[in-house]
């Protein structure tokens, strides 16, 4: 059996590079296992499964494409992609994608985290609350209140 793992690889500086090669590792001894970054020149086709790894970064951008391509076995590292869509794709296919994902009203939002980009984007601490405000329409500041978390018998 040839399984393809299409991933970031050490050196690569990723958590998600580290898992993707012990994983190879682990079956290697079982089936044939090569270890694609950047999965160009090779075709994915031809072998029997492909597992792609995905994170929310822009060296998972390979990965991405070839997952557009080659039906697979995609393992989300991240519950949400945006640092990865903003990092990687050109601004109208973000602004698409993210329009997409949350709606026509929030087109302004997505141009303007576009300019902002992502060092902006890490430092504001408001960010999370900025989607609430756009995604409900709601007015800034928007209120939260947390609720305690039951405590163990």
């Amino acid at each position: 059996m040839k399984i393809a793992i299409v991933s970031p690889f050490p050196p690569a500086r990723s958590g998600v590079a580290d898992y993707a090669a012990r994983i190879a590792d682990a079956i290697s001894d079982q089936v044939e296992v090569p270890r694609l970054s950047a999965p160009g020149g090779f075709d994915l086709d031809t072998f029997d499964a492909v597992l792609y790894h995905m994170g929310n970064n822009p060296l998972h951008g390979p990965v991405y494409e070839a997952a557009l391509t080659v039906p697979g076995i995609v393992v989300l590292h991240d519950a949400v992609l945006h640092h990865f869509t903003l990092g990687w794709l050109p601004k109208q296919r973000y602004v698409e994608e993210f329009v997409y994902n949350y709606g026509q009203w929030c087109r302004d939002f997505a141009e303007d985290l576009w300019r902002t980009g992502l060092s902006q984007l890490s430092r504001n601490a408001t960010f999370p609350i900025r989607c609430c405000g756009v995604w409900w329409r709601a007015i800034e500041p928007l209120s939260f209140t947390m609720a305690p978390l039951a405590a163990r018998s």
